[in-house]
């Protein structure tokens, strides 16, 4: 081969020197190109080379998939344990299934007796496609960040059904300035409407580089994925000996706030409350009216509709957030409030129970 391409080459020279005519030139380059691509790959022949080097390493669904998957997102704090034998176990809430690896790497989950969802591999994360937000809530604009990783910007989730009848949702304010608030939305539904009341609240501050939205709360970075224009809010990653306790504190934190709703109040603060509540409180969803009477500490809580009635008797505690309500029967129930300069108000009662 090294030959016949000198003998080429010199006859190239030779034609271009003007020792001989144009036919006897193109002639010569046509052949000596003809050897060189079949001797020294092209960018063609370089994408193939390069292909089958990306088809020696190891496909995404020989990797080993078992093992814990935490969410890294405010939003979800569900922790999935992906067995060696094809099952999986969920919890916040608890959930079982089987799983399947894609040849891309994606996890599809499909828990018992219910439809299979998806997880797209990216990077070492796996993101829900159909949990993504693709414009703010004022103008219905397209998710944007300025060269600084700035928006001023609203954005909203869909509401997502909880096992107490409630549907829980977000609603994410972006600032200039570089902080957030997250805004958690509770909703039920009442003869048929959709009722959003404020659940939680979170503020910090955020920082957008690449495809990673960070919202740093308490000192813990919690990620959204920010993909083709959409942010998609609903992220697990693989715990390792490396990221295990990163995942740990986000999910720590977040107990810890949860936990801080149920604290008691102190007992002069109690006191004030509990002579707010005396009495008997009623409200109706839809056809099911609601009566609540309070009584020293404790709560009768009925419930009728068409002619049919439930019933319950127990105990309250009065804590930071809510009323904290344990029946007779070992039930349990909450009624959020609020208390500021002497006005109580009290929201509607969850987790009634026969």
């Amino acid at each position: 081969m090294k030959k016949k391409i000198a003998a080429l080459v010199a006859s190239c020279a030779l034609a271009l020197a003007g020792c001989g005519d144009a036919d006897v030139i193109m002639e010569a380059v046509r052949e000596l190109e003809s050897v060189l691509e079949e001797a020294i790959p092209g960018e063609e022949s370089g994408e193939e080379a390069n292909e089958e080097s990306e088809e020696t390493t190891v496909p995404a669904a020989e990797i080993d998939p078992a093992g814990t998957y935490k969410n890294v997102s405010m939003m979800f704090d569900a922790v999935y344990i992906l067995n060696d034998n094809g099952t999986y176990d969920k919890t916040y809430p608890e959930e079982k299934g089987t799983y399947t690896v894609e040849e891309n790497g994606d996890l599809k989950l499909k828990e018992n007796n219910s439809s299979a969802i998806t997880y797209i591999a990216h990077g070492s994360y796996y993101y829900r496609g159909d949990r993504k937000i693709s414009s703010d809530e004022e103008y219905g604009a397209a998710v944007s960040f300025d060269e600084n990783g700035r928006s001023s910007q609203t954005f909203e989730t869909t509401f997502i059904s909880q096992d107490n009848g409630q549907s829980i949702g977000y609603e994410l304010t972006l600032r200039e300035d570089g902080t957030f608030l997250l805004q958690e939305e509770v909703g039920h539904m009442d003869g048929g409407i959709m009722i959003v009341q404020d659940g939680d609240s979170f503020e910090g501050t955020y920082a957008q580089q690449g495809d990673v939205l960070t919202l740093i709360w308490q000192e813990t970075d919690y990620e959204i994925l920010y993909l083709e224009g959409n942010l998609y809010y609903d992220v697990i990653e693989k715990e390792t000996d490396e990221n295990a306790q990163e995942l740990e504190a986000r999910l720590a934190a977040l107990e810890a706030a949860e936990n801080a709703k149920y604290e008691l109040v102190d007992e002069a603060l109690a006191a004030e409350i509990r002579g707010k509540l005396q009495g008997v409180w009623e409200y109706s969803e839809g056809a099911v009216s609601y009566s609540i009477q309070f009584d020293g500490d404790h709560i009768s809580v009925s419930s009728s509709v068409g002619g049919y009635g439930l019933s319950n008797q127990g105990t309250y505690e009065i804590c930071r957030d809510l009323l904290l309500i344990t029946y007779d029967s070992g039930g349990q129930a909450t009624m959020d409030y609020t208390y500021e300069n002497g006005e109580l108000t009290i929201q509607r009662l969850v987790g009634l129970t026969d």
